[in-house]
């Protein structure tokens, strides 16, 4: 009796965690969330950001994929320095300013990104957890108690 009691345990609690992912993109909220996420992408904000960064790729050497963002401004001044002639700015110091607001601009778009994600990840854990003790529960009511 014992064992099948821990057979039907470890089978709910497998099934329970099975969470499918048309279950959370049915969810309402997951719904919401997904909204939120394509009016950031299609935002006047987001716009200008791509604006931004494409102008300024345009101008820079082809090696300048492999440049850390995170990089201090003085790092991109050296780096630059060396390429100027190569590029499609007018001078190193519009190249630096240029940097600069580019950075700023990946830093705004990545803090509203980030909001939108740690909210995506509350979403769906309350959906899973919601989803799961809706299953757990229905189970646990529609099990047959004559043969136990």
């Amino acid at each position: 009796m014992e064992k099948l009691i821990l057979i039907i345990t470890l089978f709910l609690g497998v099934t329970v965690h099975a969470q499918t992912a048309s279950d959370i993109r049915n969810d309402e909220s997951y719904k919401e969330m997904l909204e939120k996420h394509i009016a950031f992408s299609n935002s006047d904000e987001y716009s200008e950001h791509m604006d931004i960064f494409g102008k300024f790729v345009e101008k820079t050497p082809e090696e300048f994929e492999f440049f850390n963002f995170k990089e201090p401004a003085s790092d991109f001044e050296e780096w630059i320095s060396e390429r100027i002639d190569d590029s499609g700015f007018e001078s190193v110091e519009d190249a630096v300013t240029q940097y600069k607001t580019l950075v700023e601009s990946i830093n705004r778009i990545n803090v509203k990104q980030a909001e939108l994600d740690e909210e995506m990840r509350k979403v769906r854990k309350n959906s899973k957890t919601k989803s799961c003790l809706e299953r757990f529960l229905w189970r646990i009511l529609s099990m047959d108690t004559t043969t136990v």
